[in-house]
């Protein structure tokens, strides 16, 4: 697993295929057809100051081994808030084949 360090005013952008191991298009897909989608949003669990090439380098952090596992430890955090990251705008798309 990559961690990701941002310095301030920096951003972090990741995605994830419509047609991919999250997802998969019906078997039985025609023309026409239409494909809602939104993201939900989520919560950043565990995050500190500071960057993984300073601060960080000794700093250990445990995960349920499941995927997308919760954060063992640290349980809390460090007293610091969860990241909340707003859900998105739906968005619709028509099959045309």
């Amino acid at each position: 697993m990559d961690f990701v360090s941002l310095r301030p005013g920096e951003i972090w952008t990741t995605a994830i295929g419509l047609d991919d191991y999250v997802w998969e298009f019906p078997d039985d897909l025609q023309p026409g057809d239409v494909f809602r989608f939104v993201f939900k949003g989520a919560t950043v669990e565990w995050w500190d100051w500071g960057s993984k090439d300073q601060a960080h380098t000794q700093t250990v952090v445990t995960v349920e081994s499941i995927a997308f596992g919760s954060v063992v430890n640290p349980a809390d955090n460090g007293g610091r808030p969860l990241i909340v990251i707003p859900p998105s705008n739906q968005i619709e798309f028509d099959f045309a084949g």
